[in-house]
């Protein structure tokens, strides 16, 4: 299975921030997506952060198996797959992710990949910083109406129309 994450800020409407993902099968079939509102004082990487972990939350309780993560942050990435030092303000987070990681019982893969192959993430992500009460994650079973024309391109392979 393959999950996508992605985080949000924009520090020009009043500072919102939000992460969101998907979680696809084999197949690209929508599994699962989230989108979840956070502290406004988040850095951009610090919500790409708050993907991971969300998403691998919402991987965990449907019981996965064997998970590739993309994200479109290689610094990110980089931090889960090399760790922090304990000074590293991050580092709570990180090794959070990284505990995550080492279940016994499945296998997590992280990658980087580009912004183009990441669009229904993002989207949720942005969608996110819309809702109503921060650190409130709200779970979609089956895809919100403005992400079916990504999912649709991505299906065929497209980029854009």
């Amino acid at each position: 299975m393959k999950l996508n994450v992605d985080g949000s800020r924009d520090p020009y409407k009043s500072s919102s921030a939000g992460c969101g993902g998907v979680l696809r099968d084999a197949s690209a079939k929508w599994l699962r997506g989230f989108a979840k509102k956070l502290n406004p004082t988040y850095a951009v990487h610090q919500t790409e952060l708050e993907a991971i972990l969300t998403g691998l939350k919402v991987a965990s309780e449907m019981n996965v198996k064997k998970l590739i993560v993309e994200s479109d942050s290689d610094s990110v990435v980089s931090m889960v797959e090399n760790g922090v030092k304990p000074n590293h303000p991050d580092y709570g987070v990180v090794e959070r992710i990284r505990t995550k990681r080492r279940r016994f019982d499945w296998e997590v893969r992280f990658v980087s990949v580009s912004n183009k192959a990441n669009r229904v993430a993002d989207r949720l992500a942005n969608d996110a910083r819309k809702l109503a009460c921060d650190d409130v994650c709200e779970e979609y079973l089956h895809p919100p109406a403005n992400c079916n024309q990504l999912l649709l391109e991505d299906e065929i392979g497209c980029e854009s129309f």
